[in-house]
Formats: C-alpha cells, sequence, structure tokens
C-alpha cells in the first residue's frame, strides 16, 4: 500500500467542483477502481507506481505483481538523469516449466 500522507476527500472535490475531477497520489489499482466506480473520480493518474511499472496495464490487465513505487529521491532527484526513471524492468513472467 503505498504511503498517503493527505486525505483530500475525493467525494468533497465532486460535489464542489462540476467538471472532471481526476484523482492521483496514493492510488493502486484496487483503490482506483473502487474511487472511479463510487464516483468520487471521473478518472485516475497513475505517476510513481508508472514510473517503477513501464507495463503498469499490462501487470493490472494479466494479474502479475507490482513493483513497489519508487521512493522520493528515485523519481525526484532530477541530478541523476534518466535514473529512476527509465532503469525499473518490466514484469518477466516465470518459464512455463517443461515436463
Amino acid at each position: 500500500q503505498l504511503a498517503c500522507p493527505l486525505d483530500l476527500g475525493c467525494h468533497s472535490v465532486k460535489s464542489a467542483f462540476k467538471g472532471v475531477v481526476i484523482g492521483n497520489v496514493c492510488f493502486e489499482p484496487g483503490t482506483a477502481e473502487g474511487a472511479v466506480r463510487t464516483g468520487a473520480v471521473d478518472l485516475i493518474a497513475f505517476g510513481r507506481l508508472y514510473i517503477s511499472n513501464p507495463d503498469l496495464a499490462e501487470r493490472v490487465a494479466n494479474g502479475w505483481p507490482l513493483a513497489p513505487a519508487g521512493e522520493y529521491p528515485t523519481w525526484w532527484d532530477y541530478s541523476k538523469g534518466a535514473e529512476g526513471y527509465t532503469d525499473f524492468p518490466a514484469y518477466q513472467p516465470p518459464a512455463a516449466k517443461e515436463e
């Protein structure tokens, strides 16, 4: 579970703002689906989770495990260049065992 320092109360945002509400920060696939299904938000944007899971859509669609979200210094320290943004591996399903 991602650490979520702020509870922004998406339902209260939807009641006060009549436009499209995009949820972000602290969502994982299950909580994102719940937020959309309940009408708390219209869309979800994944950031950190996509950085550490460059194949996030495929992982969710196939039920593959997620890598933990990148640590704060990994994606916030721009002095490292592409390190921390482009070096997370895609999921490799286990090879099928031959009988």
